[in-house]
């Protein structure tokens, strides 16, 4: 071997190693530093958000996400294409779904938030999320009221997380003959997760609604004949449009209204009925009715603590029963008048396929033009 031939391949080989070693710190430099904790990204807890339509007949998107701590429109644009109007202060479009409204003479449809089944009284923008949180945006017509306060659909989450806190009280009150009723809703709602419920009878504690503070919400369960009691009902169905009431008490029937406010459908002998009750926006007092004739009322109770055994991903408004136990979502399609099992087959059909059958109405998105009311002041949803 000539001499100073080993040394050069020994150097050789000493190069290469040593660039193998460069490599490899390299890769850790630009690996490992991802892991580090200020370049972590911090685990958020889990929320659900629901992009739905047609006052939650149809659900466009419902997922979970880790978004808490974050807005919920810095949430929403994680999942969806959002558009806005006003300077950001303006939900117009979700997923290319945009406000019909123009003006007068134009559709009157946008879309609405809600948290936890609550009609939010601020924007999106401007909510923070919580862990565990459901937050609900869905496009509906408001022709008829922009105020829809409770999603009953949703339940039993308002009585799980609250809005804009975590309930302070549930309540559960129930009328005459009903107590073992009112146990199962306690059950369930324990069973769920709501760290306190008590119960009350109807005719000592009279109506809760409109009078509780912030942070308490009520469970009502009582027969058609007590609802006079409730003061929270009488203002509710005196002046429907305002409250956003879509099912009203005719005779021994039950009146469905369609979105518009027009009789769609009408259920005779025994029915039952699940709505929301609230005071204002933003004000405390909110509560659920689960109400009826006959064996309507037991119908849907069992649908309301079906939706709390089995979950439902649609954030109804408000939902009504016949006898046999068909549930038609609120506001009503077009339904034909009775009972029996061709209007129950017929109601079925109408209540859960209708949305899907329907033409999607989409349109340009515009804010409402400032001489008609404030968005906000009635609870559109809005950015910030």
């Amino acid at each position: 071997m000539a001499p100073g031939v080993g040394g050069r391949k020994g150097r050789g080989t000493g190069y290469a190693v040593l660039a193998a070693l460069l490599l490899m710190l390299a890769v850790w430099v630009v690996r490992g530093c991802a892991y580090l904790p200020w370049n972590r990204e911090v685990p958020r807890g889990r929320v659900r958000i629901t992009v739905s339509r047609d006052f939650g007949r149809q659900v466009l998107r419902d997922l979970e996400v880790g978004s808490a701590g974050l807005s919920a429109m810095e949430a929403l644009r994680r999942v969806a294409e959002v558009e806005t109007s006003y300077g950001g202060g303006f939900i117009s479009s979700i997923d290319g779904l945009s406000s019909a409204y123009r003006g007068e003479g134009s559709r009157k449809e946008d879309w609405f938030f809600y948290v936890n089944g609550q009609m939010a009284d601020v924007g999106a923008a401007d909510y923070l999320l919580r862990e565990e949180d459901w937050v609900v945006f869905d496009y509906h017509s408001w022709e008829r009221s922009l105020f829809t306060p409770v999603l009953a659909g949703c339940f039993p989450q308002l009585f799980l997380r609250g809005y804009p806190g975590a309930p302070t009280r549930c309540l559960v009150v129930y009328g005459k003959g009903l107590e073992e009723e009112a146990g199962k809703l306690v059950s369930a709602l324990l069973e769920a997760g709501a760290v306190e419920v008590s119960t009350e009878p109807l005719e000592e504690i009279g109506d809760p609604t409109g009078r509780s503070a912030s942070g308490e919400y009520s469970l009502i369960v009582a027969g058609d004949e007590e609802l006079e009691v409730l003061a929270g009902w009488r203002q509710a169905v005196a002046r429907a449009a305002v409250q956003g009431l879509f099912a009203l008490p005719e005779g021994d029937g039950l009146v469905l209204l369609d979105e518009v406010g027009k009789e769609a459908g009408r259920l005779g002998g025994d029915w039952g009925l699940v709505t929301g009750l609230a005071p204002r926006l933003g004000e405390p007092g909110s509560a659920l009715l689960v109400t009826g004739r006959g064996r309507g009322l037991g119908v849907a109770l069992e649908g309301l603590l079906r939706r709390c055994r089995e979950g439902d991903s649609r954030p109804l408004l408000a939902m009504a029963y016949d006898a046999e136990g068909a549930e038609i979502p609120l506001p009503c399609r077009e339904v034909t008048s009775g009972q029996g099992p061709g209007a129950s087959a017929l109601i079925r059909l109408v209540g859960w396929g209708a949305a899907v059958l329907s033409p999607c109405l989409v349109g340009p998105g515009n804010p409402p033009a400032p001489m008609e009311m404030a968005p906000m002041e009635m609870g559109m949803e809005r950015g910030g």
